[in-house]
């Protein structure tokens, strides 16, 4: 849709029709007829009447009725009969289409005493005056309190203090020596807390700079006289992109126009970057942006602007958000010479950092590709100082969902919150592997975008009204939404695979390994444009690939690693991953079908249970991989049959194909999960997992594990008997192992659960063991059956006591469980302080 307007030129009723395009050349910049606003439209009718002498962001526009326009009409009669249009009013909220703008003309003012041609009176304040009368006041992005921003955990600042304060302390004293003076640097995946640590960071200098001259003894007669604290966030991928444009521009007025729009313009006026580039362009030109918005003049200005007493020093704290940017633009500068605006940017800015002036800048470049900066650090005139910001361990992501409990008012049990009770709640933020982003999406569906629902939700969890697979499901969707994982997997299947695996088996990886040869793939750059978080190994300068669980059940969803979704499996069916058995089941059927996806087509065994004897001759078969698939058995093999039906649909289970992993019937005597791994066609390994649960973690020993060994052999010979088949013995057990490792039997028990699960799968097992041996968790049978001596009526107290903190409190209200040699857990609330309130009601709170 493209609009004529009707125009007259008040000075001298030149009448002329300007067109207003569906896409509109603005300054270089292409706008969209929905996105102009009347100041742009002023621009489109200069460009277009070159007999408009008078700059055009001083020219004023007048709407009027066709009907009631007249050649002669008076200034006064406009101002009566027409509407003016405002600067930065969306054009079609005046002329929503043709038809309205036939019906009216607008009427051209020009500014008396402006030209075109008045280059040489343009100045710096000129240039942000005419940027203001083309906006709006009120702040382009106003301050809005975020109620469910969460509290930092984490997160330490003492080395980046450190360096601050090295590097104030060397501009102080005239060190000489880039090692003397940091830039900080924040690098990561997306979603890390990169930015956030940045803008916390700041806080603590004006907190802490203050104390430098005790600390380091600084004499009087050098000391800067006052600090004055400036915060600017210049976001690459916000608001301060980088377009075509700049390259017409040098690095020092491509940085210094960004800090003038954050300090002049940002806070006060309802205007955009390109916007504010428009206004100061028309107002200065082209050619003359380059002098009046260096870095150098911008910080003089600044400087000006505050009229701060002499000897002053402005802090002026250069927060660089999403750097990366910078460096996918300058690898696409085809300028002669290249501008380098990432090399110069911080050569002009170091300038600040080495001489004594009215302004010291500290920079902080925060963003998803540390080899940008690693790549300066020879050229630069100063070092750079990476800091670190981990993913949240569990415990930190509890106290961010006790702070929360509180803010909410949840209900309060025995000094402790209720909401703790809640294992699947837990499990839900354990998934989250630490992700602040993902824990922030957790939040948001939990107690809504505004944290309205907080209460409720909280209160619903004391009743267990929750649906906690729709949660799942709705963070996992939203995680999906903000990283796009799917779509990436869909196009990439074999790079998924392949950080799938090393994420899964926690294998140690270079940033520099190329994962597709025709695109240059790297592990480097998946970091930087995608949602791997890479986690420094102990082996040399190798990364560990950590996925969120919500991340790996998004790759299983298009992979089809295993035949169910893991996130039905989660929730539906109520397994949470506690039940051991089924738990080995679908980690046996996943990490083997993920190879096969691989190319893999053999495996030795010692590879699919590394935690056997490397000396154990049947550990060293290389068997064949075969798709596998899980059915849970409605028989006990092989004690009452070896002919088994599947439970869900009583169809056969042909168990010696190798392609299936059974669950063995409940109550089984022998093997709790079967899978036949083959040899060869004349032999067959019936490897037999014993899931050993144990509610008091006391310790297995080599005489338990033979007698398990034993029975398994024992119902082997007595019930199959086929000599073709070889019986392989694993004991998966939760409690501690003393004993030595003997042949054709593996005992992984939770010390080495990471060697055999890996590092995800290990945490999650870790985290269902912790359900089966905590007295907070237990039911009322599960109490009678572990407390010896008790009573009914003695464990409805020790129900009511709940929950326990430590092995102290639980022996006080239990003292029939002394007597045992019982190694408990008792997460969360071992992590967790005791609150000052006894006990707090939800009751009262609207379901």
């Amino acid at each position: 849709m493209a609009i004529v307007l009707n125009c007259v030129l008040f000075e001298n009723s030149h009448d002329f029709t300007v067109n207003v395009n569906e896409i509109n050349t603005i300054a270089d910049s292409k706008v969209e007829l929905g996105h102009l606003k009347i100041g742009q439209l002023k621009y489109i009718i200069w460009k277009q009447q070159e007999a408009i002498e008078q700059r055009f962001d001083l020219m004023k526009l007048w709407k009027i009725d066709i009907s009631k326009f007249k050649s002669d009409i008076t200034e006064e009669q406009i101002k009566m009969e027409g509407e003016q249009l405002k600067s930065f009013v969306y054009f079609l909220n005046y002329f929503p289409n043709q038809v309205a703008a036939d019906k009216s003309v607008i009427i051209v003012q020009a500014a008396i005493g402006s030209s075109r041609g008045a280059i040489e009176a343009v100045s710096f304040r000129g240039a942000i005056e005419a940027a203001k009368r083309a906006a709006c006041t009120g702040p382009c992005f106003p301050n809005v309190s975020d109620s469910l921003a969460m509290p930092l955990q984490q997160r330490n600042f003492e080395d980046a203090m450190r360096k601050v304060d090295e590097t104030v302390y060397s501009n102080i004293t005239k060190r000489i020596g880039k090692s003397n003076y940091w830039c900080l640097v924040s690098g990561g995946a997306p979603g890390i807390g990169k930015t956030r640590f940045g803008q916390e960071l700041f806080n603590q200098i004006k907190n802490d700079l203050p104390k430098i001259y005790a600390k380091y003894d600084i004499p009087q007669e050098i000391r800067w006289t006052g600090i004055h604290f400036e915060y600017l966030l210049i976001d690459f991928a916000n608001g301060y992109a980088l377009t075509e444009k700049d390259y017409k521009l040098n690095a020092s007025a491509i940085i210094g126009l960004r800090i003038a729009y954050a300090y002049f313009i940002e806070k006060e006026y309802m205007m955009t970057f390109q916007e504010f580039y428009i206004a100061i362009e028309a107002y200065a030109g082209k050619d003359r942006l380059i002098d009046l918005f260096t870095i150098n003049v911008v910080i003089s200005e600044i400087h000006s602007s505050l009229n701060l007493p002499n000897g002053r020093k402005i802090f002026l704290y250069l927060h660089i958000d999403e750097f990366q940017l910078i460096d996918l633009w300058d690898k696409k500068d085809i300028s002669t010479p290249p501008i380098g605006l990432f090399y110069n940017m911080i050569h002009i800015i170091s300038t600040y950092m080495l001489s004594t002036t009215h302004t010291f800048v500290m920079p902080f470049l925060s963003g998803t590709a540390p080899l940008a900066v690693i790549e300066q650090k020879e050229a630069s005139r100063i070092s750079f100082y990476f800091v670190e910001c981990p993913l949240l361990n569990i415990e930190s992501i509890i106290q961010i969902m006790d702070y929360f409990a509180e803010k909410f008012k949840a209900g309060i049990k025995n000094y402790a919150y209720k909401w703790k009770f809640s294992f699947p709640m837990l499990q839900l933020l354990e998934d989250t592997g630490g992700l602040p982003r993902a824990l922030e999406r957790l939040f948001i569906v939990c107690f809504g975008p505004s944290g309205l629902n907080g209460k409720e939700f909280f209160a619903r969890l004391e009743t267990e009204k929750i649906v906690f697979a729709s949660i799942f499901y709705d963070v996992m969707s939203a995680l999906d939404g903000q990283y796009n994982i799917k779509a990436y997997v869909r196009k990439n299947k074999q790079v998924a695979l392949k950080l799938l695996s090393y994420c899964i088996e926690g294998t140690p990886v270079s940033g520099e390994e190329i994962l597709d040869k025709d695109s240059n793939i790297t592990i480097r750059s998946l970091e930087r444009d995608k949602h791997i978080i890479l986690s420094l190994s102990s082996k040399d300068d190798s990364f560990i690939i950590k996925l969120p669980f919500y991340f790996i059940c998004l790759y299983n969803d298009v992979l089809d690693i295993v035949d169910l979704q893991l996130t039905k499996k989660l929730f539906e069916e109520n397994i949470y991953w506690q039940e051991l058995e089924k738990f080995v089941a679908y980690h046996e059927t996943f990490r083997t079908n993920l190879k096969i996806r691989l190319g893999k087509t053999h495996m030795k065994l010692q590879e699919l249970y590394p935690c056997a004897s490397e000396l154990d001759e049947y550990f060293n078969y290389t068997v064949k991989l075969k798709e596998l698939h899980v059915c849970e058995s409605s028989e006990q093999f092989p004690t009452t049959t070896t002919e088994l039906t599947n439970k869900s649909n009583d169809e056969k289970i042909n168990w010696k194909s190798g392609n299936v992993v059974v669950i063995n019937g409940k109550s089984a005597k022998s093997a709790d999960v079967i899978l036949v791994r083959e040899v060869d066609c004349k032999l067959k390994l019936l490897v037999m997992n014993q899931c050993k649960w144990d509610y008091g973690s006391v310790t297995m020993y080599q005489d338990q594990v033979d007698d398990e060994d034993k029975k398994n052999l024992d119902s082997f010979f007595k019930y199959i008997g086929d000599c073709t088949y070889i019986p392989i013995t694993n004991i998966f057990t939760s409690r501690p192992y003393e004993g030595g490792l003997r042949e054709d039997v593996t005992v992984i028990s939770k010390e080495n659960f990471k060697k055999h699960f890996g590092p995800v799968f290990s945490s999650r097992a870790k985290f269902a063991i912790i359900k089966e041996i905590n007295p907070n968790f237990w039911d009322r049978n599960r109490l009678l059956n572990t407390l010896e001596g008790v009573g009914a009526a003695s464990i409805d107290r020790a129900l009511e006591k709940r929950p326990y903190f430590d092995d102290k409190g639980y022996l006080e209200v239990n003292p029939g469980a002394k007597n045992k040699k019982q190694k408990l857990d008792y997460f969360p609330f071992n992590i967790s302080k005791k609150l000052t309130i006894e006990n707090r009601d939800t009751s009262s709170v609207h379901m």
